[in-house]
């Protein structure tokens, strides 16, 4: 699996988790895909900066 389709289902699982969170989830994936589009981003780097955004967005949300 390519990490454009891991990033894809994981943001799509995590929406199906938490759909309130769906239009803050929506932005973070666009800004990946933005991101990787630049020929100087790291794939890797970007992903892992993705999740990291995802699960701290996910954390606050549960803390409320």
């Amino acid at each position: 699996m390519s990490i454009i389709q891991e990033a894809t289902d994981y943001c799509k699982n995590q929406v199906r988790l938490y759909p309130e969170l769906d239009a803050e989830i929506n932005s973070l994936y666009c800004l990946f895909r933005m991101e990787i589009s630049d020929e100087g981003a790291s794939i890797h780097n970007e992903w892992e900066l993705l999740y990291n955004d995802v699960e701290e967005l996910i954390k606050e949300h549960k803390s409320k």
